[in-house]
């Protein structure tokens, strides 16, 4: 009896080894040349209509006071990020720079933050209809846009964007900072106040 369970469990253990030391014992093999092959795009397609506004089915209102960024010339970040180095942006930045570009950044919105100056574009706001895309209370959407193109012209700053030349789109769909509840349905009789987005 005790001899079985030794070759059982030595069966299991051998077992056990060759799937996970042989991964391709464990998986089907693929025919030599097969790749996957995505659906055809149905480019007569009608598309959203988008009409660049918050929903018509729920109003959202500012519940909170927006967050604002350390400006007052005091913040000294001379030293670079371990990622900057790591990714080597410097060195990319002698081949390309995003002058030019426009890339867009959809999140809570993004301010006209001094390292961004002159290069943010009014986009769309999907959250408040008496403010627009270059409010950013949450501060998350901007500080995307720094990691993207921060270019802080200063000694004192040793952060750099991975593009300090391209503009951004700022687009607002979310922002923890407005709520409102939408419209009752059947399948909702009783909503909740949500935060937009």
């Amino acid at each position: 009896m005790a001899a079985r369970r030794i070759t059982r469990a030595a069966a299991i253990t051998a077992a056990a080894f060759l799937l996970t030391s042989q991964p391709g014992l464990a998986q089907p093999q693929q025919e030599p040349g097969s790749v996957a092959i995505p659906p055809p795009v149905d480019m007569n397609r009608k598309l959203v209509d988008d009409t660049g506004a918050p929903p018509t089915n729920v109003t959202y209102t500012k519940k909170q006071v927006c967050i604002n960024s350390l400006t007052d010339g005091k913040v000294e970040l001379a030293n670079k990020p371990w990622g900057q180095d790591t990714l080597r942006i410097d060195d990319a930045h002698q081949f390309a720079t995003g002058k030019g570009q426009v890339v867009a950044v959809i999140d809570t919105g993004v301010r006209e933050h001094e390292y961004l100056k002159g290069r943010v574009i009014k986009g769309p706001d999907y959250v408040s209809k008496s403010a627009d895309s270059t409010e950013d209370c949450d501060g998350h959407g901007t500080e995307v846009a720094g990691i993207i193109a921060a270019n802080p012209n200063s000694a004192q700053i040793g952060f750099t964007g991975v593009a300090p030349d391209a503009k951004i789109m700022a687009i607002r769909q979310s922002s923890e900072y407005y709520k409102g509840t939408r419209e009752a349905t059947a399948e909702d009789p009783n909503p909740q106040e949500l935060p937009a987005g």
